[in-house]
This record gives C-alpha cells, structure tokens and sequence, in this order.
C-alpha cells in the first residue's frame, strides 16, 4: 500500500469511527495538505457538513454522526450538551437542535449543520460553561459528552418536573446514576435554576444521601414498633442467604431496598434468583424501597400486618 493508499485508509478509519464524518484537523493530521483537502472536495469524496467538518465519501444521517460533527464543529474541548446528551446515554428521543458546551467563547453561538454532507439541516446551538472538567465531562460510544449527573442538571432548569423525573428515573433503570457525582455537580453548580428539583429527587433515591443504610433499617423498626407488630430478627441467614427482616415463625422476609430502582439487568436477575430460593423454602417475601418506608408508612404498615396475620393462620 502506498502512502496516498494508507493516508485514505487512516481517513476512512477515523470516519467510520466517527459515524461518517472527520474534521479538516483530523485531515491535516492524517497527512493530507490543505490543497489535497481542497481537491478532495471538488471530487466530493469529501462533503462539508459546516466549515472545518466533512463527511466522507458521501452524505449521511444518523444521529451519532450528527452529533459527532456537532462537537467537531466546536473545536477542542467540545462536548454533547442537554437534549443530545441525554439522548446519547439513552435517557429520551431526540431529533432537535444539536447542542454543544465548550469553555470558550460561544461565537458563533447558533449555525447550521447541513448538505452536502447531512442529508437534512440540523441547527447547532453553542453554549459555554467553566465547569467542564471531570467528573462534569465523559465520554460515551466515542463522543465526548457531559456526565449523566452534568446532563441532568443542565436540563433541570428548563425541563418540566416529571420530564426530568422521567429521566432521572431512566438513568437509575439503566445504572448511570452516581450519587457522589450527583452531589458534586450539585454543590459546583449551587444555586442554579432546577437545582432544588434536582436534589429532591437525589435525596428521595437512596438513604446514602437523606439516611444511611441502618438508619434506613431504624426507619423501618420504628414503623413496626410504632404500629404494635411483632418485631423482625435483622440482617438474619436463612436458606445461606442473609435477609434485611426476618419474622422466622411467620414465615415472612422484608427486603429493604435502599434504591429507588435496580442497578441494571444483572441486579434485578439477582433479586429474582434471591426471592426465589426464599419462596421455593416456604417463605414469603416483600420488598420495600426507601421511598415507600419514608413516604407510605400507613400502606407498608398495613401490608406487613397482613402478610403476618397471613402466615400465622398458615401455621
């Protein structure tokens, strides 16, 4: 292979890499001039999407392609920001404006991304920020892009509650959620609007953040006591397995779940081999998570009661 050959080939890589488009630095870099650059344009082997960003050997369309050619477009320490970041991680559809942060100035601060090289126009929209170091900033499939918790924020102040909740709720299903950099993001970026919705939330997922994982136990005691039920053996080993609360002579299991959703598939297919070894041995199994303890005390009250009552008639 000749250089011009192996120079092609490098070019193609990176697009391929990059959903079909390379930008004129990643050109230069690979070993092309600026006149060959201008020769390959002519011959449209390479399409301008805007200046300073191509697509190679023809136009294209998908989304990380579009998105990629958003952060290329902006230059060294670009990142997806809001809609777009939040699509990339999986959290919400999104076919809008393709939205950028970077830390220096925000000029042009709206343009377009369109043909040749995209098959339809997409706007760009640019916006700065002095907070995007790590944990703020990531990559995800490739592209560099805010953090979760970053993303989250951004959208706070301009998303509705349950839209936010919706997607906060998503990034917990998907495992995403991290509650050091979600306090982090918070205190960095105090005061900012959305910020106490934000928090709210974080605080009512997990008892790392309003209680501990034993204070989250004491909650669920004082509940018991409160309500004259008999009291459950903690952190007991039955069937090899170790229970939050365990009534032995009722035949009754309460898993306290300190999150508000599992971490994931592989979490969730735990749980389900756990509570079923449990009920294989004849016992009965509730699981409550920290929100319901907290904020549904009456519901769980009775809900205990009963499967007590229950399993005391079955003895």
């Amino acid at each position: 292979m000749n250089e011009r050959s192996a120079i092609t080939s490098t070019i193609v890589s990176i697009a391929a890499e990059q959903g079909g488009v390379v930008s004129r630095r990643q050109l230069l870099e690979a070993g092309l001039s600026s006149g060959v650059v201008g020769r390959r344009r002519k011959s449209s082997w390479l399409l301008p999407v805007c200046p300073g960003v191509y697509a190679v050997g023809g136009p294209f369309s998908g989304d990380e392609g579009i998105w990629t050619a958003g952060v290329l477009a902006g230059g060294s320490g670009t990142f997806l920001a809001r809609h777009c970041a939040a699509a990339l991680w999986g959290l919400i559809q999104w076919n809008g404006a393709v939205e950028i942060v970077r830390a220096e100035s925000r000029n042009p601060s709206r343009t377009l991304l369109g043909r040749p090289g995209l098959a339809t126009v997409r706007p760009l929209e640019v916006r700065r920020s002095r907070h995007l170091d790590p944990p703020h900033t990531t990559t995800c499939r490739g592209i560099p892009v805010t953090s979760v918790a970053r993303t989250l924020l951004d959208l706070a102040g301009i998303e509705s509650e349950w839209k936010l909740r919706s997607m906060f709720n998503e990034a917990d299903r998907l495992g995403l959620l991290s509650e050091v950099e979600m306090i982090e993001c918070l205190e960095v970026r105090g005061g900012i609007k959305g910020g106490g919705t934000l928090s709210k939330m974080v605080e009512s997922r997990h008892p790392s953040v309003g209680a501990t994982r034993s204070e989250l136990e004491v909650m669920f005691l004082g509940l018991v006591r409160g309500s004259h039920l008999p009291e459950p053996v903690i952190n007991s080993v039955i069937c090899g397995l170790e229970v939050d609360c365990l009534w032995r002579q009722q035949g009754l299991v309460v898993e306290l779940d300190g999150f508000e959703f599992h971490r994931g598939r592989v979490a969730f297919e735990r749980d389900l081999a756990r509570d079923k070894k449990l009920r294989l041995a004849g016992l009965r199994v509730i699981r409550l998570s920290y929100g319901m303890v907290r904020d549904e005390a009456r519901d769980v009250v009775e809900l205990v009661r009963r499967e007590l009552a229950g399993g005391q008639e079955a003895r």
